[in-house]
């Protein structure tokens, strides 16, 4: 279930880096993840490079159910 009320647009420069973030998450690719967030211009200068891999993959994590969740922690 999508909730559109928690939509928003993203101007293309806000888009590409998100992209370059979530391809990657997907490739495990911590160096990129960390640039994309330097390319949002994210102030996390004191945050190491895995941590802010940490961070983004925690914001773009599978939700599911609060029970479900919480087997699995």
């Amino acid at each position: 279930m999508l909730d559109f009320g928690l939509t928003k647009r993203l101007s293309l420069e806000q888009r590409t880096p998100l992209a370059k973030a979530c391809i990657g998450l997907a490739s495990f690719n911590v160096a990129a993840v960390a640039r994309a967030l330097d390319d949002l211009d994210y102030k996390l200068d004191s945050m190491t490079t895995i941590e802010k891999y940490r961070l983004v993959e925690f914001l773009l994590r599978d939700t599911a159910p609060a029970k479900e969740t919480h087997e699995k922690v």
